[in-house]
């Protein structure tokens, strides 16, 4: 092999590895939101398990707990990072983030007025705020330890 092929070789590879590095790093920023966490509506529990599926993907399952802990699963939803862009997605949406930092991502559709802010606060708390045009809720969650419900 000549030496041109082998530069070529090397400049290849090492292209590749940093767009992989730079996909892996922006959802690497959210890797707080992985693990199992409980939120309370109306006084009674729920449940969100993050899970990384990849460098550029996370999905999530909602989920309640019977009296007898059976799970019921609720609503899924995911993180995916395509075209250097978050986007998050469900059922029934799908909207892109606008801002993503080590401890804040937010999700913001101007057109349909909708913004969806995921913060995780000094107490370790994952803070869900969703804003719609008629409405705005806001959930904290508490990361439980593994194995726990």
């Amino acid at each position: 092999m000549n030496r041109i092929t082998l530069l070529m070789l090397i400049i290849i590879t090492l292209l590749s590895g940093c767009k992989v590095k730079k996909e892996a790093s922006k959802l690497a920023q959210l890797e707080w939101l992985l693990g199992n966490w409980k939120g309370t509506v109306a006084e009674q529990p729920f449940y969100e398990l993050w899970e990384k599926v990849s460098n550029t993907e996370f999905k999530n399952i909602n989920y309640k707990l019977t009296a007898s802990n059976d799970t019921i699963p609720d609503s899924r939803s995911r993180l995916d990072f395509v075209n250097d862009k978050i986007i998050y997605s469900g059922d029934n949406f799908s909207i892109e983030a606008a801002s993503v930092t080590d401890r804040e991502v937010i999700f913001e559709n101007k057109d349909r007025g909708e913004k969806i802010t995921f913060t995780l606060n000094e107490k370790n708390e994952w803070v869900a705020t969703l804003e719609y045009e008629s409405e705005h809720v806001v959930y904290t969650f508490t990361k439980l330890a593994p194995g726990e419900k």
